[in-house]
């Protein structure tokens, strides 16, 4: 019989949450902004200590409670200093509140399932993991930052859930009517990692080697474009923005 423990499932959430790719992204975003305002520059701070100390605790409600204050002072930072950031940073700084915002109700959905996950759970119990799967759903919908491996993860979880939701007759009962909507978000949420995954992997397989592979030998030999010997000044120049071009696509 299959099971899915509590302390896999807060695991699994706070890993995928990807905290620390959301701080290193803002603190990126505030470098950038550091020389426009003093005052911004610290409120800049005070945001990255926020996001840094949310990855400390092991409460999963004080994980949710910092994810929320984070994401109110993202959104005051976005009003407050609105003539300082140019409009696709501060687009930026908004979706990341959102985000927040999002993962704090997921932070929330975990700490209130109280027993794992069987073939045989309560409804009680079927009711928590399906308040919280809803909501993970809705968090990783649309997300493109996570990687390979992330999303590996979030793929097996999603099958484990299908194989445990599975209703096994066709009783309308209100535990298979909780499995069901537990079956079709963990369906939703396979669909996505598959999806994501082929577009981040995009492992192109040409004779042994993996698209990597290629790519990284492609490097290696641009610069033998320039031994070739040019006939004419425009050939030289053909070679030349060749060469530019593969850099930049190859980076």
């Amino acid at each position: 019989m299959f099971t899915i423990s509590t302390e896999e499932l807060v695991k699994e959430s706070q890993e995928i949450a990807q905290l620390k790719i959301i701080k290193e992204e803002l603190e990126k975003l505030f470098c950038i902004q550091f020389t426009a305002s003093i005052e911004l520059q610290e409120d800049c701070h005070e945001i990255i200590a926020i996001i840094e100390s949310i990855g400390d605790s092991n409460n999963l409600k004080t994980t949710a409670d910092k994810a929320l204050q984070t994401s109110k002072y993202l959104s005051i930072l976005a009003n407050k200093y609105h003539d300082l950031i140019s409009e696709k940073d501060i687009n930026i700084i908004v979706s990341h509140s959102n985000n927040l915002k999002l993962w704090a109700d997921v932070f929330i959905a975990v700490s209130e399932v109280h027993q794992d996950f069987t073939e045989n759970s309560s409804l009680e119990t079927l009711k928590e993991w399906t308040e919280w799967i809803e909501l993970f759903s809705e968090a990783i919908d649309g997300q493109n930052n996570f990687s390979e491996e992330t999303w590996i993860n979030i793929d097996k979880l999603a099958k484990k859930i299908i194989a445990v939701a599975s209703v096994k007759n066709d009783n309308e009962s209100q535990n298979n009517h909780y499995k069901r909507r537990l079956k079709n978000s963990a369906s939703f949420i396979l669909s996505s990692s598959e999806s994501n995954k082929s577009s981040t992997s995009r492992r192109l397989v040409i004779g042994k080697q993996s698209y990597q592979e290629l790519l990284e030998e492609s490097q290696r030999r641009i610069h033998r474009i320039d031994e070739l010997e040019a006939k004419n000044a425009e050939e030289a120049k053909m070679q030349s923005d060749i060469v530019d071009f593969l850099e930049k696509f190859l980076k």
